[in-house]
């Protein structure tokens, strides 16, 4: 063997590993869908954990009719203690479902709708329902 080359073994192992990666990635997707559907249903996740709580879904509900609220307004129209208000802010956040913005001391929350007809239209398309 010259200096500088790789064993064929090296080269091989390698190779195989990669393509165990893939099956590995390609096995934990269902039959039923393809990648496309998979990799879309995957950037939904944050989506999906953002309306499983109903009282997510009142905040969103609340952010829809009104031009934007603070946490104290959301908590007392839900009758949720501050704190909990705000981690379900949070999570909403972190979905982009909402935008904070800075009036004062306080922070409004605005929906971010063009960000929920994202998540509408990729749902619908990765489902197909």
């Amino acid at each position: 063997m010259g200096r500088g080359t790789i064993p064929a073994r090296s080269v091989a192992g390698e190779a195989e590993k990669g393509v165990r990666r893939s099956r590995r990635i390609e096995e934990a997707i269902p039959p039923v869908l393809s990648l496309e559907q998979a990799e879309a249903m995957h950037e939904l996740k944050a989506f999906l954990k953002a309306v499983a709580d109903v009282n997510r879904l009142a905040i969103l509900q609340e952010l829809g009719r009104e031009n934007g609220l603070s946490v104290l307004d959301l908590s007392d129209r839900l009758l949720l203690s501050q704190p909990l208000t705000s981690w379900h802010l949070h999570i909403l956040k972190r979905a982009h479902l909402v935008s904070p913005t800075n009036r004062g001391r306080q922070r409004i929350y605005r929906l971010n709708r063009e960000q929920l007809q994202a998540y509408k239209d990729l749902f619908q398309w990765a489902t197909n329902l």
